[in-house]
């Protein structure tokens, strides 16, 4: 047995807090050399390539400086398959690294945990946070499917690592993602959204609450392209039963797929109008009129469209003293408020072409 401690400034002549050499199917097959993660003070992750030999020899080259953290690295874990590697620090951050396959320096890019049921992984850097303090310790399940991190809050969060993203990237054939606030502002939309369950992919549009921007309250999916544009009706409407996202009053919007317009209200799972075949080329945008009779539809193709509304095809609009008087939701009345349970607002897809079937519209022209 030979102990030797290998002179190099690891993190900056810093401390150095964790360790982790690189096991699995990712590690190096030639005996005695393999890939070593280290965390420091200096907040960084760094990736080694470390040689030792029978006599007590050792050779250190650095592969990668991983700098996302913004505060002392505690922990690093490389996932049993040796690909994914895990870092936890003092800026209550769980960040994923994964190897790039193409590159041949060993560099690896950014996943950071993203808690939604299931949890997600991002494929974006976005500084979401499980824990509200330093987190300290790491450790996979022998699957490498589940991490778990521990933290000076006195918590422990137990992660669903595999990778999946809450939107579309840069890979989407349209340019355009146009959010919209709902009239009172209580809610969010946001087009381009995707849902990942094995390899299949469903379009879809996230709704968030104004109190918890961190995370979708509920979701409208479509049946085949992306979206890429909401807006919501200026225009409130009186309540026709139990709002599903527990407001007082009906919200009514539509939303803008590549090829189609589909109008949504707060009430109803699915589309209660469809309009499809009005333009050849994808289309760009959506808005109303001030009265919420009118949608124009702009699209690529040099054109636009209009559809029109009789008053009150949409129903009954909430008379102006009670809308100039309506108290904001406890949706988002505050930044501490507490967001009410709304169910999961995912289309059966029965429902939708059944509701497509008797709603779709061609050429400029609605039917309900």
């Amino acid at each position: 047995m030979k102990v030797v401690t290998s002179e190099i400034f690891w993190h900056d002549k810093g401390p150095v807090y964790s360790l982790d050499f690189q096991h699995g199917l990712c590690r190096t097959k030639e005996p005695g050399n393999g890939r070593l993660a280290t965390g420091g003070v200096d907040a960084a992750v760094r990736v080694w390539f470390v040689s030792w030999a029978s006599d007590g020899g050792t050779t250190v080259e650095l592969l990668s400086n991983l700098t996302r953290h913004t505060a002392t690295v505690n922990s690093v874990r490389f996932s049993p398959d040796g690909e994914t590697l895990a870092s936890g620090g003092d800026d209550s951050l769980v960040l994923l690294w994964k190897r790039e396959e193409t590159d041949s320096t060993d560099f690896f890019f950014l996943f950071v945990l993203f808690i939604l049921p299931p949890s997600l992984v991002s494929s974006f850097f976005s500084p979401i946070r499980g824990h509200v303090g330093d987190v300290y310790d790491l450790a996979w399940s022998p699957c490498g499917k589940l991490l778990l991190s521990g933290s000076i809050d006195n918590t422990a969060v137990l992660w669903d690592s595999r990778p999946r993203k809450l939107f579309h990237d840069e890979s989407l054939s349209s340019f355009f993602r146009r959010l919209s606030f709902s009239t009172k502002g209580d809610l969010l939309f946001a087009p381009a959204g995707c849902v990942e369950d094995g390899e299949t992919i469903t379009h879809t549009t996230y709704v968030f609450s104004r109190s918890n921007l961190r995370r979708p309250i509920a979701h409208f999916p479509t049946r085949s392209k992306p979206t890429i544009a909401v807006r919501c009706c200026p225009v409130l409407f009186t309540l026709q039963r139990t709002n599903m996202m527990g407001l007082p009053y009906r919200v009514i919007f539509a939303v803008a797929a590549e090829d189609a317009i589909m109008i949504y209200d707060s009430q109803h799972e699915a589309p209660f109008a469809f309009v499809g075949n009005i333009h050849y080329h994808t289309l760009s945008d959506i808005t109303w009129s001030a009265d919420g009779l009118c949608l124009a539809v702009s699209s690529t193709d040099g054109f636009c469209s209009f559809i029109s509304f009789a008053p009150g095809e949409l129903g009954t609009p909430l008379p102006t003293e009670a809308s100039s008087n309506l108290q904001t939701s406890l949706l988002a009345s505050s930044p501490h408020s507490s967001t009410p349970q709304v169910p999961n607002l995912q289309l059966q897809k029965d429902n939708e072409k059944e509701s497509e079937r008797k709603q779709k519209v061609k050429h400029s022209s609605l039917t309900f």
